[in-house]
C-alpha cells in the first residue's frame, strides 16, 4: 500500500504517559494525572511545522462507548488549555499512517536482536 505523502505529516502520540503523566497506573479508566511537562508547547511545535497531530490511546480501544472515552479525554485536555482543532486532529485507538509514534512504552526497532535483548 502505498501511503499518500500528505499523510507522512501525520505524528501519533500516545496520552498516557506522554501527556497525561499516568503515574498511579489504569486507575479504572479514571482521569487523574497532570499534563506532562512541555505537552501543550510540544503540540504547538508540531503544528507550527506543518504536522498532523493525533493522539493515540488505549483507553478507547474495546470500550462499550469509544465516543464518552474519547469525550474524557477531550474534557481533561481542555481543562489543560488542549483544544482539538487548534491543538490536535482527533483522538484515535488506531495506528493511523505517520512519521512518527511518540509513546513511553515504545521499543526501538534497530535489529530483531536488539529487540529479543529488552525481554531476556
Amino acid at each position: 500500500m502505498k501511503i499518500p505523502f500528505d499523510k507522512l505529516k501525520n505524528v501519533a502520540i500516545d496520552f498516557d504517559g506522554v501527556i497525561h503523566s499516568y503515574d498511579k497506573g489504569w486507575q479504572n479508566g479514571e482521569l487523574y494525572g497532570e499534563l506532562i511537562k512541555d505537552s501543550k508547547y510540544a503540540l504547538e511545535t508540531f503544528n507550527k511545522e506543518g504536522f498532523k497531530v493525533y493522539i493515540l490511546t488505549a483507553r478507547v480501544w474495546n470500550r462499550d462507548d469509544k465516543e464518552l472515552e474519547k469525550k474524557k479525554i477531550e474534557d481533561w485536555l481542555a481543562t489543560h488549555n488542549i483544544f482539538k482543532g487548534e491543538h490536535y486532529e482527533d483522538i484515535t485507538d488506531e495506528k493511523i499512517p505517520a512519521v512518527a509514534y511518540i509513546d513511553d512504552r515504545g521499543i526501538r526497532f534497530t535489529s530483531w536482536k536488539d529487540v529479543i535483548k529488552y525481554f531476556h
